[in-house]
């Protein structure tokens, strides 16, 4: 996978005017040509929700996820893995490695709330603010 080039350069084409005038249509035109290594946690969840580029932006994710599944863009942790995982599922089957590498993410989240559930939780429910 080629990070330091754009979506424009890996798709080898670029993106006219929008059709109709939104802040998101504006924003996802201009990110089309800036390079994937520097787009934001934001910017690949803003990209990824509109289906915008999965085939390359989606393995960076899953690259950020395996690392802390709970990054966020602008809007709340783990708002990352919400728009991946609302990925259509035909992507997944056509994707088998990916989809491989979701799972593996997902095995982790079980583990940590279960730890969190089992033996922090309980331990900290009678803490309060001093």
């Amino acid at each position: 996978m080629v990070i330091n080039k754009s979506l424009e350069d890996l798709e080898e084409s670029t993106w006219d005017k929008p059709e109709f005038s939104s802040n998101l249509a504006e924003k996802c035109k201009e990110l089309w040509s800036v390079p994937i290594d520097q787009l934001s946690i934001e910017n690949l969840r803003m990209l990824i929700g509109q289906y915008i580029g999965l085939p390359h932006l989606v393995p960076v994710a899953l690259d950020i996820l395996e690392n802390n599944p709970i990054a966020q863009g602008d809007f709340y942790k783990g708002d990352l893995l919400s728009v991946v995982v609302n990925i259509d599922s035909n992507f997944w089957s056509n994707n088998r490695e990916l989809n491989n590498r979701l799972v593996e993410i997902k095995i982790d989240i079980e583990e940590v709330s279960n730890t969190l559930t089992k033996e922090i939780l309980p331990k900290l429910r009678d803490r309060e603010f001093l």
